[in-house]
């Protein structure tokens, strides 16, 4: 399969990137990502594909959205799914410029991996790359590529892409394949928290783990108390637990190794190292946040003007 079309990479960065722009940083062409925890989707399970349905899907998808130059042409050369893999092999051609990209989608071991060989006259250069999708809101996608061999991670930026520089027809093309294909066979949110993974959950894993929980009354002086109950901390287990996440994002983590009285003890820690500060903020019936360190790491309580906990989460070492 395929097309012939003029190259302006103004428009490829508007179609391609269009639900992604607004919620990137502009300031540089790539954001540096952080060794805090993400939040990825992953595709779901691969079942009865018919591989030339997708291709042609696949090509409509990419003919819509990509614009080239007159010399230049995509193939789509071959779509094949075995086991709990997809692979999907592209290449590019223009006058001096040639990129084979092999895109590999495990629904099992969650990694999305792009293989690029790109000539440019009579160049070659060769990289190997992890690609992480975050969801944003609704079917707004960020996409990260993570070089497997320098190690460096970046994530894409449209604001700033410029014609024919060779890594970006990577995140042009294959960063086009993995969001069609995630969105296609559906996903799942899956929180990476250095090598260790954790797959959302429904929020009956938060209230089986709270069954044994009671509601705790702690006196913070003055008259005040404080109240911590079996609701919320429910809430902070599918919030910032990493064994009973949910799937929201934008959170802090808790290690995932501390149980459920392991927390209690931790928020009854906060709040007894700040009574005198909660007890006048509760007086003058304000909300009020306090925070402490325990065991070398520093949690954060909120408190509501009524006395009830609303939620707690670390913030640091």
């Amino acid at each position: 399969m395929k097309w012939k079309k003029h190259f302006i990479s103004i428009i490829i960065a508007a179609l391609l990137f269009a639900n992604i722009a607004p919620n990137l940083i502009s300031a540089q062409e790539y954001d540096v990502v952080s060794d805090e925890p993400i939040v990825m989707i992953s595709i779901d399970e691969i079942q009865d594909v018919n591989t030339e349905e997708y291709q042609q899907e696949l090509y409509d998808e990419l003919n819509k959205n990509l614009i080239y130059s007159d010399d230049s042409t995509i193939n789509i050369r071959n779509i094949e799914i075995y086991d709990n893999e997809l692979l999907v092999q592209t290449t590019f051609e223009s006058e001096d410029l040639k990129a084979d990209l092999d895109i590999k989608f495990d629904s099992e071991s969650e990694d999305i991996l792009i293989d690029s060989v790109i000539e440019e006259n009579g160049t070659v250069e060769q990289n190997h790359y992890r690609v992480t999708m975050q969801q944003l809101e609704d079917d707004h996608f960020s996409t990260i590529f993570t070089n497997l061999e320098t190690d460096e991670t970046f994530e894409s930026n449209p604001v700033r892409l410029q014609a024919h520089v060779i890594p970006q027809l990577v995140y042009l093309i294959g960063g086009a394949v993995v969001r069609y294909t995630v969105q296609k066979f559906g996903f799942k949110q899956v929180l990476k928290i250095g090598k260790r993974t954790f797959f959302s959950k429904s929020k009956d894993a938060a209230k089986k783990a709270v069954a044994n929980f009671t509601d705790i009354t702690l006196d913070v002086g003055g008259g005040k108390k404080v109240y911590f109950t079996k609701a919320k901390m429910r809430h902070i287990l599918e919030n910032h637990h990493p064994n009973y996440w949910t799937g929201n994002e934008g959170k802090s983590f808790f290690d995932p190794d501390l149980s459920v009285n392991d927390i209690k003890n931790i928020v009854t820690t906060v709040i007894n190292n700040n009574k005198s500060e909660i007890s006048r903020q509760l007086i003058k019936k304000e909300g009020i946040k306090v925070q402490a360190k325990v065991n070398g790491i520093e949690y954060r309580v909120r408190i509501s003007r009524t006395g009830h906990i609303n939620s707690a989460y670390p913030v640091g070492k």
